[in-house]
């Protein structure tokens, strides 16, 4: 599962970013919750870079703020469901094809 690689966000459809994310870190690495913000970060592009520079000059925040973050500024969508979403597909049956399905 090595090859597989972290998936870029440039502001565009950030609930499969997320999703994608997660996935990326529970299952092809076991990333710890506090490297998720730096690792996602080298993967902004664009618009999401320049606006990740900016929410940093407060701090770096936690993979929940972060995601949230993501969620206020290109998406409106709630990521508690997200979160949740993606729990209830943790089965450990499915394919990488499956989950990409």
């Amino acid at each position: 599962m090595s090859n597989i690689e972290f998936p870029k966000f440039n502001g565009d459809e950030p609930r499969g970013w997320i999703r994608k994310c997660q996935w990326y870190f529970q299952t092809v690495y076991t990333i710890p919750n506090d490297q998720r913000v730096s690792l996602a970060s080298i993967h902004l592009e664009g618009k999401a870079e320049l606006w990740f520079q900016g929410l940093v000059e407060k701090g770096l925040p936690t993979w929940q703020q972060f995601v949230e973050e993501v969620y206020e500024r290109f998406g409106g969508v709630d990521p508690g469901a997200i979160l949740g979403e993606f729990n209830t597909l943790q089965s450990g049956d499915n394919t990488v094809d499956q989950y990409l399905e």
